[in-house]
């Protein structure tokens, strides 16, 4: 049943908004079942990742969609629990070879089982297509104002365009220092990007995404001397 338009109260939340880089490509190149099971598997850990997240952030309120390739998450009050599972998803997809954009913002939303509307939605939307441009989720101004976190929080990365983006190499090290993950999930990083360096080295629109992944892997290499062969000459 769909919600009657007079209920429709907005109110602010953390929005991520996600899209799957490619998508159209993987559509084309029929290669949609393939793409789905691996969709499909990662989406279940996702939601056990969101389960978790209820529990360990307090947020009954956290939801998620999935229409297509674009994924939504939303909360009222827990910008944590959105963040979270927003990197979360962004290193779990990464190492099937699979990478997004997006971005992360605070303003009105309503959303139910059937229906999501707002300002929050739309805003996350125009800054992906018009901004996001790399395979990055960019932290809005508003995200920053609503949580009054620094530019410099853990996660944060700023980048060379001024945006500020979640770094989710760092918080591959965090998974890794606090749940023993091994060093797959790099190598396996590593991997996808040469491949699709290679993949679309003629097509200069689509390399240049994986060159940013090129600079943006080399630079956590960099930063953290214990994954220094893991760079990418």
């Amino acid at each position: 049943m769909f919600a009657n338009g007079d209920n429709l109260k907005l109110e602010k939340h953390f929005v991520a908004y996600l899209e799957i880089l490619g998508y159209k490509e993987i559509i084309e190149e029929n290669r949609e079942r393939e793409v789905a099971k691996i969709l499909k598997d990662i989406l279940e850990k996702i939601q056990s990742d969101t389960e978790i997240a209820k529990l360990f952030f307090d947020d009954e309120d956290l939801r998620i969609k999935m229409v297509s390739g674009h994924l939504i998450l939303s909360s009222r009050a827990k910008w944590s629990s959105v963040f979270s599972v927003s990197a979360n998803i962004q290193y779990n997809l990464a190492q099937y070879g699979i990478f997004v954009r997006g971005a992360i913002c605070y303003d009105e939303l309503y959303s139910d089982a059937e229906f999501i509307y707002g300002k929050a939605l739309a805003k996350a939307q125009k800054l992906t297509a018009e901004e996001a441009l790399y395979p990055r989720i960019l932290i809005d101004q508003s995200f920053l104002d609503a949580t009054q976190l620094t530019r410099t929080k853990s996660y944060f990365s700023t980048d060379f365009d001024g945006h500020i983006f979640v770094d989710y190499l760092r918080y591959f090290k965090f998974l890794y220092f606090y749940l023993e993950c091994d060093e797959s999930a790099l190598q396996l990083h590593r991997a996808y990007v040469i491949k699709n360096m290679e993949k679309y080295k003629g097509n200069a629109k689509v390399l240049m995404k994986y060159k940013w992944c090129k600079d943006y892997h080399n630079r956590f290499c960099g930063e953290n001397s214990e994954y220094k062969n893991f760079v990418i000459e």
